[in-house]
Order: structure tokens, then C-alpha cells, then sequence
């Protein structure tokens, strides 16, 4: 495993929305986690959740566009990512992503 599938490991939770993984000090940019890494967590996160909601049936287990908000700083400790199924429709999926410390 690299170095990069290290730091965007993520365990699963409690139900197929949750997600546990922890943000790394080597990672850091200045005072936060770098936010391309937060983002890839998320996407695989994300497409994790799709790729095992029953009501998926055409397989949009890849997600292609992301757009995000920074509400803090992301920091090095463990982390929860929650991810919703928003609209799965026949040609696109449509998710919601959390990350809560």
C-alpha cells in the first residue's frame, strides 16, 4: 500500500454511511491538513457508500464532479465522514458528503 492509500484508508462504520479515518501530521499545509487529500477521503468515501446502497442500480460508483466548503481548518486527528445518497437516478447520482472531528 503507498504512502497516499495510507493517509485515505478509511474503516467503516456503523452503517453503510459511515466512514472512520484519520487525517496525518505529514499532510499538513501550514495549520490544516492539506484540503486535496480531505477532498480525495471524502470522494472515496462517497464512492464507497454508493458502491454498497442496495438502491443503486446503475453502478455510478465513480464520482466525477465534487464541490466542497471549508467550514475550519481540517486537523490531524480521527475523523467520521457521512455520506447521504441524495438522488440516484438512471444516468447520475447525486451524494452528500460530511466530515465531522
Amino acid at each position: 500500500m503507498s504512502e497516499y492509500d495510507d493517509a485515505t484508508r478509511l474503516e467503516p462504520g456503523d452503517d453503510a454511511t459511515h466512514r472512520h479515518g484519520t487525517f496525518h501530521e505529514e499532510w499538513m499545509i501550514g495549520n490544516a491538513v492539506n484540503g486535496g487529500l480531505v477532498m480525495t477521503t471524502g470522494l472515496r468515501a462517497l464512492g464507497e457508500h454508493l458502491a454498497a446502497d442496495p438502491t443503486e442500480t446503475t453502478q455510478h460508483v465513480d464520482p466525477v464532479v465534487l464541490s466542497a466548503t471549508f467550514m475550519t481548518a481540517s486537523q490531524t486527528r480521527p475523523s467520521t465522514l457521512t455520506t447521504e445518497g441524495l438522488r440516484l437516478g438512471r444516468n447520475l447520482a447525486t451524494g452528500q458528503l460530511t466530515t465531522h472531528h
